[in-house]
């Protein structure tokens, strides 16, 4: 699947130059101070800076001088490139932001991350200054930039897609089945008693969880409840185009009601109800 960074950066390169990704795991605990850098296209890449330890996105904090550090080696990466995009994903960035010597700084916010429970609580407060830096804020729901402080920052609202050609390899071999299928990751919000309670009742149905599993559910699963464990994206739409219904299970909450899962286009492409 190609992720929603790399088509925001393909369209970007159009008219920079260069486009950098600083993405949630951008940096990395490594032995050298050596940057990466990886081509994730022409004229777009993402960088992997060097820290001295495993830094998590959601719980640490960059000190100054790590800020300062990280803004020199990104700098040099930038040497040589006349205009310059910075698309950036998460708040704790921001410390860095200033510092780059790029000409356009895009933020692309993605979820309520005052909404996450294992996220630090002064996140919103490294947001909101990531938002006063930047001169573009792009989000795949309306109801994210309604709920940002915008004062005079330019924002433009970037749904998420699905392109239809990934499906040309995944026809399905055989007629539909009587399947209900969900893809993605399964985290804290997803409804796992909702999900056991519709397969109970429709227990002639079989219900196929396609994804990473980081929240268990809470006791054991009916027989028609299969988990499928991550697979290859192609393999996964040939699941989607084999099956008769798509699931997005998921509990209504503050964090929920602001997502635009690229799972729904995924699920229409497939023509799945």
């Amino acid at each position: 699947r190609r992720q929603r960074q790399q088509q925001l950066s393909q369209a970007l390169s159009v008219s920079y130059d260069h486009v950098l990704y600083l993405g949630p795991a951008s940096l990395d605990h490594a032995d050298n101070n050596l940057p990466v850098v990886y081509s994730l296209a022409e004229a777009i890449s993402g960088v992997s800076v060097p820290f001295e330890r495993a830094f998590d996105m959601a719980q640490d904090r960059l000190t100054a001088s790590s800020a300062h550090q990280i803004a020199e080696q990104v700098n040099t990466l930038l040497k040589g490139a006349v205009h310059t995009d910075v698309l950036c994903l998460f708040p704790a960035w921001q410390p860095v932001i200033g510092a780059l010597a790029a000409n356009r700084v895009i933020y692309d916010l993605l979820d309520d991350h005052g909404s996450f429970d294992h996220i630090r609580a002064d996140i919103m407060v490294e947001e909101q200054a990531l938002i006063a830096q930047a001169d573009l804020v792009t989000s795949p729901h309306v109801g994210l930039l309604q709920r940002a402080d915008l004062s005079g920052v330019r924002n433009a609202l970037v749904p998420n897609g699905f392109d239809p050609a990934a499906l040309s390899q995944a026809e399905a071999s055989h007629p539909r089945a009587r399947r209900a299928v969900y893809l993605g990751a399964i985290e804290s919000w997803f409804d796992w008693p909702l999900l056991m309670q519709s397969a109970e009742t429709l227990s002639d149905i079989e219900f196929e969880i396609i994804g990473r599993v980081e929240s268990l559910p809470p006791g054991p699963l009916p027989a028609n409840v299969i988990l499928k464990g991550e697979m290859p994206h192609p393999e996964a739409m040939k699941r989607l185009c084999e099956a008769s219904v798509a699931l997005i299970p998921f509990k209504v909450t503050a964090l929920t009601r602001m997502v635009d899962p690229v799972k729904i286009y995924e699920y229409m492409a497939a023509g799945l109800p």
